[in-house]
């Protein structure tokens, strides 16, 4: 299997912290980058080759939806999976129609992360 180098974009380290340790462990990860606001993940898509990034919809500075639609304009084949507590349909069909791939709940399991990466990516 081929490994994927990932951006962690969540204002919370400790949520940031505890989906990485998910990722080592599922296996998938080649390079596993954080940032804190939008503004950080562009800077990192500027500076690293990204395959994959996991985006809270609420950041300060730049939020998700924002984000999305600066790196869609520059770069269609980053994939982007929102991880949120966002329940309000149409601020998810806004996420979609900005750009990404997908959208999970933050209270996800192992199991369902793994599948959304193969959904997004065809990792296998």
């Amino acid at each position: 299997m081929r490994l994927i180098n990932i951006i962690l974009a969540d204002d919370h380290p400790i949520y940031r912290d505890g989906l990485e340790q998910a990722l080592i462990r599922i296996g998938i990860a080649g390079t596993i980058t954080h940032a804190s606001n939008g503004n950080e993940v562009l800077h990192l898509c500027e500076q690293t080759v990204v395959d994959l990034i996991f985006m809270d919809a609420k950041m300060p500075k730049l939020n998700g939806l924002g984000t999305t639609s600066i790196i869609r304009k520059k770069n269609t084949k980053i994939k982007i999976i929102i991880l949120s507590m966002l329940e309000d349909k149409l601020s998810i069909l806004q996420l979609f129609n900005a750009g990404i791939n997908g959208f999970m709940h933050k209270n996800t399991d192992h199991r369902q992360l793994l599948h959304a990466i193969d959904w997004v990516t065809n990792y296998r």
